[in-house]
């Protein structure tokens, strides 16, 4: 079975400043399970931003129909 990554550990140690080799001893994973994980958050920001975008932008769509329309 898999090991799990402890996501949030990886998070800060690269935050820190450690390599990508550095968090991988520290966590017992592989540089490349470091770099998966490191995307995949990566991937997750984006998709949280883009969705708050979206979300303002069409509440404000509808804020202006709503002035518009009779």
């Amino acid at each position: 079975m898999p090991k799990r990554l402890d996501i949030d550990e990886i998070k800060r140690l690269r935050a820190a400043g450690s390599t990508v080799a550095e968090v991988a001893t520290a966590v017992g994973a592989t540089r490349q399970g470091v770099y998966r994980v490191l995307e995949a958050e990566r991937e997750r920001e984006v998709a949280r931003a883009v969705g708050s975008a979206a979300e303002k932008a069409a509440k404000t769509a509808l804020r202006k129909l709503r002035k518009v329309a009779p």
